[in-house]
């Protein structure tokens, strides 16, 4: 069992994401923007990757309802590729990170990229320089829809 902290998403799972509705939709009490200092993301399509860093990225803070929380723990670590602390094969480190929001300090979940995944991910996945995936998203959907325009004014 999890202890009950809340969550931080930065990626896919976050509103608007392409796993939001899948893992998380329904299953909230509250959902709010943050901005995390100490941070870096990689990514460039699929999914992000989040590592400590200089940075700062946006995330969302999501309160799951206490009645679904460990069913909808246990499938946002399937997700993430977390099978335990430490354990060798995990994708993501779920860790507790304690940040202040609103003059508050607040406890929450987030998926780390592992210490075995990160040297590959640094080595063949871009820095994303704006820290917000969901920006990143639309400002790569905005330039396909963009391209595929001016071929079918152009035809080239």
């Amino acid at each position: 069992m999890v202890k009950q902290f809340p969550v931080l998403v930065y990626g896919t799972l976050r509103p608007s994401g392409t796993n939001y509705n899948r893992f998380l939709g329904g299953a909230t009490e509250s959902e709010v923007d943050v901005h995390l200092d100490g941070f870096l993301m990689y990514g460039s399509s699929g999914c992000p990757f989040l590592v400590r860093g200089d940075r700062t990225v946006t995330a969302t803070l999501v309160h799951i309802y206490p009645e679904q929380y460990n069913e909808i723990m246990v499938g946002l670590d399937r997700l993430e590729g977390f099978r335990s602390d430490g354990h060798p094969d995990n994708s993501y480190d779920r860790v507790l990170h304690t940040f202040t929001h609103d003059g508050e300090t607040v406890q929450a979940w987030v998926y780390l990229c592992s210490k075995w995944l990160l040297p590959y991910i640094a080595e063949t996945t871009p820095v994303l320089e704006s820290g917000d995936w969901i920006q990143h998203v639309a400002a790569a959907k905005k330039a396909d829809d963009d391209e595929w325009e001016e071929y079918l004014r152009t035809g080239v």
